[in-house]
């Protein structure tokens, strides 16, 4: 039996969690191509009133509404033909906060997952979630609110010259910088393979994010938050038809410029790793 066919069971329904609009292709294509896969979008919300933002900006858009719709509409593309089905929790991009998350975010991550769940009527499924691959976070990022109101607070005060300042920063930061750990994966990561990693039912399985792996691999965060969970982190690897993936990443066509990107665009086959890394959290001694 092969370390795949041991860690998964392809024929059981999987679930990939996907914080943002697009994580789940960027970095779990080859579970979203499992006959039976769905996918869980979890900061795919809109606020309201909406805003605007530095990241939104770079990406062309003009406010939280258009972007919004468009990385949907983008989402779609990349899977359409696919026939996976798209959920959605509705909250909030942590570049739309201006206060930290509210404390039902967790439970309501969670009841998604658990609905799924016990809407398959099957005694076990598999559900994955971001590994927390990428450099240590700077803490001032970490909860996402206040860090994000100041810097709306800085670019009101800076002007419209000292914008387009911050903004070619933020450009270069984008491009040449190695990427750190996102907090909304780690929050996903946390609430739902912390609290389920030892269910008997469920195969809780970690994906290594693009292209926070090119800031740190993944491996060290899957072994930590194994050990928390009083699990093993157990590697394995599945190749992906990279020539298919970068054709769908293609249709994230707003996100991409900004991507780091360190061997090729990521909407070229040069520019992906052949093979998608993950771990199973499994029980001591299994």
């Amino acid at each position: 039996m092969s370390l795949l066919e041991s860690a998964l069971d392809p024929t059981q329904p999987v679930l990939v969690v996907s914080p943002h609009l697009d994580d789940a292709i960027l970095s779990a294509f080859a579970l979203c191509r499992w006959e039976r896969a769905s996918v869980l979008n979890v900061f795919d919300g809109a606020p309201s009133p909406c805003h605007e933002t530095t990241w939104d900006r770079l990406c062309g858009f003009a406010d939280s509404d258009d972007a919004v719709s468009a990385r949907h509409a983008e989402n779609g593309a990349a899977f359409a033909g696919l026939g996976v089905p798209q959920l959605s929790v509705g909250l909030l991009d942590s570049q739309y906060l201006t206060a930290p998350r509210g404390l039902d975010e967790p439970e309501r991550i969670l009841a998604a997952v658990l609905d799924w769940v016990h809407a398959q009527g099957e005694p076990r499924c598999t559900v994955a979630v971001p590994a927390g691959a990428g450099r240590p976070p700077p803490a001032a990022s970490i909860g996402g609110g206040a860090a994000s109101a100041r810097k709306r607070a800085i670019r009101q005060a800076v002007g419209s010259f000292g914008g387009a300042l911050l903004d070619a920063r933020s450009r270069y930061v984008a491009r040449h910088t190695k990427p750190a750990a996102q907090h909304d994966h780690l929050l996903v990561r946390d609430v739902v393979a912390g609290r389920l990693a030892a269910s008997p039912d469920l195969g809780v399985v970690l994906y290594e994010e693009v292209p926070y792996l090119w800031g740190a691999p993944g491996d060290d965060e899957a072994g930590s938050l194994a050990r928390r969970c009083g699990r093993v982190a157990q590697p394995f690897g599945i190749d992906v038809d990279r020539a298919e993936k970068a054709r769908r990443i293609g249709s994230y066509r707003s996100q991409l410029a900004y991507l780091y990107a360190p061997h090729g665009p990521l909407d070229s086959a040069a520019g992906l790793p052949a093979q998608e890394r993950y771990w199973r959290l499994s029980a001591v001694g299994a």
